[in-house]
Formats: structure tokens, C-alpha cells, sequence
């Protein structure tokens, strides 16, 4: 039988939410692993589709609303973002391992994210092993490239 979009959603989010294995999650839902593993594959794709929609540098009137932002929390001028690195545990590749391991000790992808003044995502950079350190991430990403180019108004 299949599932509808919105079990299969419900099935990722909880995944996503708990971070708990496949098993968990499908003991939940009443469904096997396989099953958990393609909802989970399958709005993860759905979701990178869609996601440019959501996930954009703030420019023009946004850009302006956001400096206005982060001057009114914290004095600071001219801010369009604040941007950081976080890692992402993930299980050890097989190709590569040593990359992985961050200075943390485990394995993991070092993601680059900017948030705007109410903490919405407005860039996300999710290309590194976590060994990469996020100065290199930044000067590598469209995000970094484009400001320090100046190309404020451009997607990043």
C-alpha cells in the first residue's frame, strides 16, 4: 500500500526532528526501514528543489529591512547576515574517511549557514568534509566570493 505525500513528509520530519534511526522512526509510523529510507530520500530531493525559494540573500527592500534589524538588536550597521559553521554528524564514509573527522574528533560535514535578524536561513553551504576549516569554506562559497567582489545584490 502506498503512502500519501503527507505520511511520507511526516515520516522524514520525524527522522529529521529526532535524528533517531530508521527503525524508530518506521515502529512509529507502522512501516519498515526501506520505507522510512525512501521518505526520507524522497523529500529530501523534493525539499532541494524548492529550497532557493525559501533560502535567499536578503537584496533591495529585504536587504534594507535586514540592516534595519541588526542595528535595532545590536548597533551593528550594515549587516546583511551573520554567517557560521556548524557540524553535521554523519556516518564515516567509506572513500576519504580521515577528511570527515573534524577537529571535534568524529565525523562529520562542515555546513556554512547566514541568518538574517529573525534568525531565518538565507544561505546555506553544505559542500565540506568537516575537516575544512570555515575560513576556507567561506572564501570558497558564491556567498563569500560575491562580497568580497562587492556583488551584494546578486544571488548567492
Amino acid at each position: 500500500m502506498a503512502l500519501t505525500a503527507k505520511i511520507q513528509l511526516l515520516v522524514a520530519l520525524r527522522f529529521f526532528a529526532s535524528g533517531s534511526f530508521y527503525r524508530v522512526v518506521g515502529d512509529t509510523f507502522g512501516v519498515s526501514v526501506a520505507t522510512v529510507s525512501r521518505c526520507v530520500s524522497n523529500v529530501s530531493i523534493a525539499l532541494c528543489r524548492i529550497a532557493h525559494r525559501f533560502i535567499t540573500v536578503p537584496v533591495g527592500n529585504a536587504a534594507s529591512e535586514t540592516k534595519r534589524g541588526f542595528f535595532d538588536i545590536a548597533g551593528f550597521p550594515n549587516v546583511i547576515g551573520a554567517v557560521d559553521g556548524t557540524f553535521i554528524r554523519i556516518i564515516a564514509p567509506k572513500t576519504n574517511e580521515n577528511d570527515f573527522v573534524n577537529r571535534k574528533g568524529f565525523h562529520s560535514l562542515n555546513v556554512q549557514m547566514m541568518c538574517d535578524h529573525r534568525l531565518r536561513i538565507t544561505n546555506c553551504y553544505a559542500d565540506w568534509p568537516g575537516s575544512a576549516h570555515d575560513q576556507r569554506i567561506f572564501k570558497n562559497s558564491h556567498l563569500g566570493r560575491n562580497l568580497e567582489n562587492g556583488n551584494r545584490n546578486q544571488q548567492m
